[in-house]
């Protein structure tokens, strides 16, 4: 499949093969991380504290291009919210064809999330709001 032009689908897990391999590059503790590049944005209003971060590689370029030509890099986006007493994590993964270059611009705020991400209910002290 051909990227198209600006292309950042999020991998869910009806195409399990692609999230595997993402799920487990990104939680592999053997991974060349000083590679990777990071980014966070915080908002706070409302009573409601969001944290946003994204994690992005080129190093699975290669393994992903015969079924994804034209990526570029893959990416993590945990976005955590506490809203009072209650706190949520959502973590979704995806590939895109924007070269490093192209996608600093880009705040962790604007990447796209999912209804249909990996959502889990956190106590309030648990790692999302270190």
């Amino acid at each position: 499949m051909r990227m198209a032009a600006t292309s950042l689908p999020i991998v869910k897990k009806n195409q399990p093969h692609l999230y595997e391999d993402l799920v487990d590059f990104f939680d592999d503790p053997d991974a060349e991380q000083q590679e990777w590049q990071h980014a966070q944005s915080v908002q706070k209003g409302h009573g409601r504290l969001e944290v946003r971060a994204i994690w992005t590689s080129t190093q699975m370029n290669d393994w992903f291009e015969t079924e994804w030509a034209g990526v570029a890099q893959v990416f993590r986006l945990r976005r955590c919210v506490k809203e009072g007493d209650k706190e949520r994590e959502e973590i979704v993964y995806g590939l895109t064809n924007l070269r490093r270059r192209e996608s600093e611009r880009l705040a962790p705020a604007r990447f796209p999330t999912s209804p249909l991400a990996d959502r889990k209910s956190l106590a309030p002290t648990a790692r999302c709001h270190r």
